[in-house]
């Protein structure tokens, strides 16, 4: 099973900052490979060059999947985060602040992999949030924190991954491959009654059975 993962960068100053990773889940355990790309476009190279023809179970983004149409674009998901992780909730946003690489690239990737493979299933992430929701720790970016995804996921001797967009787009493959497999099952868009999907149907995956279990829940 083949999961990907895609952190949209926010500086066009700077060239090859969005991160990009695949995640295998093999008889012999996971293995990854993340790497820095440019634009949505050099993604998608990057993608089918490690896919060698095969196509990927899932990916997880770190960017708005859908949208709702309420006041300042606050969803459903959103406010459940910000409730549950009082902590970190200026890591949290409505969807109408967000400019840039987040409101728009995250989408376009998810588009360009649903034309590209139709039956992928599509998740979105938060990884910023999701460290604190199960390591009890705020966010910052350290070698530590590097090798906490790595131990996490269960790989061992893994290079420090580069810089932070690589990392959240680690963590957003990781997220992929934790939702399809059952291990978290909570599915925060399910909080929206109403939303838009520009990409089709998406879910977005957390850590925990069908109930929220409310901030610490872990897998």
């Amino acid at each position: 099973m083949i999961y990907l993962g895609y952190a949209p960068g926010g500086s066009t100053r700077v060239a090859n900052k969005s991160g990009v990773s695949i995640l295998i889940l093999s008889e012999k355990g996971p293995r990854y490979e993340t790497g820095a790309v440019g634009c949505v476009d050099d993604a998608m190279n990057w993608f089918a060059d490690r896919l060698g023809g095969a196509a990927p179970t899932a990916a997880g983004i770190d960017a708005f999947l859908f949208w709702e149409t309420s006041r300042c674009g606050w969803r459903a998901a959103d406010r459940w985060l910000k409730a549950t992780y009082s902590p970190v909730t200026r890591n949290v946003l409505p969807s109408n602040s967000v400019q840039g690489a987040a409101a728009i690239q995250g989408m376009a990737l998810g588009i360009s992999l649903r034309q590209a493979w139709p039956e992928i299933v599509l998740t979105e992430a938060h990884p910023k949030v999701l460290y604190y929701a199960l390591s009890g720790s705020r966010y910052e970016w350290t070698p530590k924190v590097s090798r906490w995804l790595l131990e996490t996921i269960g790989i061992a001797n893994g290079a420090c991954i580069q810089t932070q967009n690589e990392w959240s787009a680690l963590v957003s493959a990781w997220t992929a491959l934790m939702g399809h497999t059952q291990n978290w099952r909570v599915d925060l868009r399910q909080h929206s009654k109403c939303a838009v999907e520009p990409a089709g149907s998406v879910v977005y995956w957390w850590p925990g059975g069908v109930e929220s279990e409310g901030a610490g829940a872990a897998a």
